[in-house]
C-alpha cells in the first residue's frame, strides 16, 4: 500500500488517491483545488497515522477523526482488484 493518500469529498462521501510520495500528493491536491465536484480535505501519511489538512477544508472532524476516516477508505479499495488482476472464473462438472 502506498504511504500517502489524499483526501476528498466527493458528493457528500470521503474518497482518496494513494500516493507513493509527499510532493506527488500535494501535486494531486493542486489539482482537486481546481475540480469544482470535488473539495481537498488532506494528506494521510499511513507510517505517521497523521493528517495535514487543507486550509480550504473547514469541519468539525478533528485530525484523528480524519486519520480513521482515511485508515477506513484504504481498507475498502485495498480489497478491490483492477480488473486485469481478476482472474477467470472456472466451471468444474
Amino acid at each position: 500500500m502506498k504511504r500517502y493518500s489524499v483526501l476528498y469529498l466527493l458528493k457528500g462521501q470521503y474518497q482518496h488517491v494513494p500516493c507513493q510520495s509527499l510532493s506527488d500528493a500535494q501535486r494531486i491536491v493542486e489539482l482537486l483545488k481546481s475540480d469544482s465536484k470535488r473539495q481537498a480535505v488532506g494528506i494521510y501519511d499511513g507510517q505517521n497515522q497523521s493528517v495535514s489538512m487543507e486550509s480550504g477544508y473547514s469541519d468539525d472532524l478533528s485530525k484523528k477523526q480524519l486519520a480513521t476516516i482515511a485508515e477506513a477508505v484504504r481498507r475498502r479499495d485495498s480489497s478491490w482488484y483492477p480488473t486485469e488482476q481478476v482472474q477467470r472464473v472456472s466451471f468444474f462438472a
